[in-house]
């Protein structure tokens, strides 16, 4: 038996993939990139498979920024983030103005990258039942303290 291991990009390979250059093995960082691949026409992976590894999206952000979002008493997650991004007057109110105008976010490029599709997600799929960071929220954690 003979195996050929190749290191390429998640959306490289979904490129290739579509090219009908379909390996026996994939191992995509990210179930994103399967549905993906079947949009590019190639439906071979969408059926048996098997995640092997796991490892959680989380957020990074400075302490100081944190805590005037309310941390530790007030958890936040991707549904605040999006909120803050997409509503400058709770960014402002909630950060008192002290970290710029507008929240900025960084993150890897999500056509290469599996955790950039999957923390953008979020955003793209809010449900209504979720309860994003307001500038209610944020002073009510801010006043517990």
């Amino acid at each position: 038996m003979f195996a050929r291991v190749s290191f390429v990009e998640a959306g490289q390979s979904v490129s290739d993939m579509a090219a009908d250059d379909t390996p026996h093995l994939w191992m995509p960082d990210n179930e994103v990139w399967i549905d993906v691949l079947a949009r590019n026409g190639n439906t071979a992976f969408q059926r048996n498979c098997q995640s092997v590894v796991a490892s959680p999206l989380v957020i990074a952000i400075w302490r100081p920024v944190a805590e005037a979002l309310g941390w530790p008493g007030c958890t936040i997650g991707w549904l605040d983030i999006s909120s803050l991004a997409a509503d400058p007057t709770a960014w402002a109110y909630c950060s008192g103005g002290q970290f710029g105008a507008s929240l900025r976010l960084g993150h890897t490029h999500p056509g290469l990258s599996g955790s950039a599709p999957a923390h953008c997600w979020p955003w793209c799929t809010r449900r209504a039942t979720a309860l994003p960071l307001s500038p209610q929220r944020c002073c009510a954690s801010q006043s517990a303290r």
